[in-house]
């Protein structure tokens, strides 16, 4: 089983200074999933997501993600879901520009059904927890790429997730984000929006 320009920034350079890994952002951009049910069956679900980072010592900080998906319908019935993580992280420089990360906390998630069908079902919701570890690069002072795994248990159900993406920093504080996620049953894909502060 988620844009702002100051005036400033229009006169920064194409190219930022390396300045290191932002741990401090926030992100938001549009998803599309794929539920695979082993079978023709398969459903893709388009959405938005956001995803927020604080750091609060040298070596940990805050973050949490947010994602909205409607399910394509069937007989005129389908099925929105949300999901939403927030936990702590800590980060393990190993150069200068390459940083290993560990995590985890809570995960809650809520599935709505909607449409003619929706009378013969109720919504649910669930908290479960997620852990999860990766690593970030600088292969360039301008492009990030990141990668790691993610275990998630929630509606007694578990998932383990794979996640690769990729961060291109047009100024300092804005850049353009993308990823792929690829799990036991769900694939997505996520383009967005970053900024840093």
């Amino acid at each position: 089983m988620k844009k702002l320009l100051m005036v400033g920034l229009l006169a920064a350079p194409l190219v930022v200074s390396a300045e290191g890994l932002s741990y401090n952002f926030l992100e938001g951009g549009y998803s599309k999933a794929t539920q695979r049910d082993g079978d023709e069956n398969d459903r893709d679900a388009d959405g938005y997501y956001g995803k927020a980072s604080g750091r609060i010592a040298d070596q940990v900080y805050l973050f949490g993600d947010y994602r909205h998906y409607s399910t394509d319908k069937v007989a005129g019935s389908y099925a929105e879901t949300d999901q939403a993580n927030i936990g702590l992280g800590v980060r393990f420089p190993v150069a200068e520009r390459l940083d290993l990360t560990v995590g985890g906390g809570a995960s809650f998630a809520k599935i709505s059904p909607k449409g003619p069908a929706s009378t013969l079902f109720s919504d649910e919701d669930d908290t479960g927890y997620f852990v999860e570890g990766g690593a970030r690069a600088l292969l360039t002072p301008a492009l990030e790429v990141n990668g790691g795994m993610r275990y998630t248990k929630v509606f007694d159900e578990s998932e383990t997730t794979g996640l690769v993406g990729a961060v291109f920093n047009f100024t300092p504080s804005f850049g353009v984000s993308g990823g792929y996620e690829f799990g036991d049953s769900t694939n997505a894909y996520l383009v967005g929006a970053r900024l840093n502060f």
